[in-house]
C-alpha cells in the first residue's frame, strides 16, 4: 500500500511521521485552540485604541491563567505532571499585610480587566447596534409606505368590510373604535386635579428616601418602624476608586 493509498500516514513500523503517544494528542489539540483564540482575542484587543493598556493587561492575564491551568509545556516521551485547577486569585489566605498587599495588586488587575471588558462590550453593542440601524430602516420605510397604502385603501373601501372588519388569504384588516385623549396643557391638568383631590385620575409613585431617612430624628424612625443601626463597613481603595466589601 503506498502513501497517498493510505491517506498519507504511512504503513504501521515504516520511517516516517509517527503519531504522538496515546493521551497526549487532545491536549496538543486543545493547546492549539487555545492559541488560536488567543490570537483571536489578542487581535480582537488591538482594535480597542481607547483601552490599550487594558487590553495589554488583559492578555498577560489570559497567558498567566493559562499557564496556572495547563502548567508547564510536556515534551514528547515524557510524563504530563498532573493537571491543576484553575486558580483565579495567587492570594488563597492573607495571613499579614503583605498578602493584603499583594490582594490589593491582584485586585487592581481584575478591576482593569473588568473595565477592558465592559469597553469591549460597548463597542460590540454600538456596532450591532449600527448594523441593525443600518439593516432595519429600509425595511421600516418599506413598512411605513405599505401601511399608509392600505390606511388609504381601507378608508376608501369602507363600505366593503363584513361591519368593522374583513378576512382575507394572509390576515385580517379592519377599523378598532379607539378613544384618543388630548390636554392642552398637562402641567395645568395635573395641578387642578390635585387641587380638586381628584387623585383618582394620576399616576403617583412613593419610594423610600433613605439617605433622608437615615437622619430622621427618633420619633419619626419609631413610628414608621424603622431604625438606624450603625456598624463598620470594610473597603479597599485601587487606582483612586473605592469599593465596598460586601459581609
Amino acid at each position: 500500500m503506498d502513501r497517498a493509498a493510505d491517506g498519507g500516514r504511512g504503513a504501521p513500523g515504516a520511517p516516517g511521521r509517527r503519531p504522538p503517544p496515546r493521551g497526549q494528542r487532545p491536549d496538543a489539540r486543545a493547546r492549539v485552540c487555545r492559541a488560536a483564540d488567543r490570537a483571536r482575542g489578542d487581535r480582537e484587543l488591538d482594535r480597542l485604541h481607547a483601552v490599550p493598556e487594558a487590553g495589554r493587561q488583559l492578555r498577560r492575564t489570559h497567558r498567566h491563567l493559562d499557564r496556572q491551568r495547563d502548567g508547564p509545556a510536556v515534551r514528547p516521551g515524557r510524563a504530563r505532571p498532573p493537571r491543576r485547577r484553575c486558580a483565579m486569585k495567587i492570594i488563597e489566605r492573607i495571613h499579614s499585610w503583605e498578602d493584603a498587599d499583594q490582594a490589593l495588586a491582584e485586585l487592581a488587575a481584575f478591576r482593569r480587566n473588568i473595565a477592558a471588558y465592559t469597553a469591549a462590550r460597548d463597542e460590540d453593542i454600538q456596532k450591532a447596534k449600527s448594523r441593525y440601524a443600518s439593516l432595519a430602516t429600509p425595511v421600516y420605510e418599506h413598512i411605513e409606505r405599505l401601511e399608509d397604502e392600505l390606511h388609504r385603501f381601507l378608508l376608501s373601501h369602507q363600505e366593503d368590510l363584513d361591519g368593522r372588519s374583513r378576512k382575507l388569504n394572509h390576515g385580517r384588516v379592519g377599523f378598532l373604535l379607539v378613544k384618543h385623549l388630548t390636554v392642552r396643557n398637562v402641567k395645568k391638568a395635573i395641578d387642578w386635579l390635585r387641587e380638586t383631590k381628584k387623585v383618582q385620575y394620576l399616576r403617583v409613585t412613593y419610594r423610600l428616601n433613605k439617605e433622608a431617612l437615615r437622619e430622621a430624628p427618633d420619633e419619626v424612625l419609631r413610628a414608621c418602624g424603622a431604625r438606624v443601626k450603625p456598624r463598620d463597613e470594610a473597603w479597599y481603595e485601587v487606582d483612586g476608586q473605592r469599593f465596598a466589601i460586601k459581609d
